[in-house]
């Protein structure tokens, strides 16, 4: 189905995986990275054996569909959770505290190579590390009371469920932001409409409706106006 590389250390598991020069499906991953990335380039750090640090190549796509949201419902359905997980908008594993406040778990990207479609996923399973304002608190699968007993089988169980395109379980899955609700990004403010199909999110603001695409936003949070 999928051919698996499992290392001890790279520095980005997402360019890693370029250099093979994939022809069939194949997966990385790593008990660390030393130059993790997200979305848009950020740093994402991964510490030796305290997290998922995983891509996915996956070859000769004719149908470039790829929906970040549809994947991280993937990668949720692996996880055996209690309703705690969600996903905010575009493209993080969140989870939900006693307080009712958000915290990230994890985060993912797709990046495009003529026809091969290459997934990052980076999820904190044991511990996290530090965040500065503005982005969301830091946690793990562990601090949010759901232990997994083994990484490499998780990331396996991902993979497993991507290329054989299981059925998608959205029950007790939450999104965030929802419809009615005020956010801010960047400069600007609004109410969110809806969630479009194409998963953008479309807001509406004193101008009018407006469009927010994953490509060219760097952050959505809560607004208290």
């Amino acid at each position: 189905m999928f051919t698996p590389y499992f290392l001890e250390q790279v520095d980005s598991t997402q360019d890693f995986i370029k250099t093979l020069d994939p022809k069939t499906p194949t997966v990385v991953m790593a008990d660390s990275q030393t130059a993790g990335r997200g979305r848009q380039g950020r740093v994402w750090i991964s510490p030796m054996n305290q997290g998922l640090w995983m891509s996915i190549a996956h070859p000769n796509l004719k149908n470039k569909d790829f929906k970040l949201t549809e994947f991280m419902t993937r990668v949720i359905n692996v996880i055996p959770h209690q309703g705690q997980l969600g996903i905010k908008w575009p493209n993080d594993l969140v989870a939900r505290r006693s307080d009712g406040s958000l915290c990230k778990i994890g985060g993912l990207i797709g990046e495009w190579v003529g026809d091969t479609l290459f997934i990052g996923l980076g999820v904190n399973v044991h511990s996290s590390p530090p965040t500065t304002l503005p982005a969301l608190p830091s946690s793990s699968l562990k601090e949010v009371g759901i232990p997994l007993k083994s990484i490499r089988d998780f990331g396996l169980a991902i993979a497993t469920h991507y290329f054989e395109q299981r059925p998608l379980d959205h029950h007790s899955i939450w999104k965030w932001p929802q419809p009615g609700m005020a956010i801010s990004w960047e400069n600007q403010t609004g109410i969110v409409d809806q969630w479009l199909p194409d998963q953008r999110l479309q807001v509406l603001t004193p101008l009018g409706p407006v469009i927010l695409s994953s490509t060219d936003i760097h952050g959505v949070r809560h607004s208290a106006n």
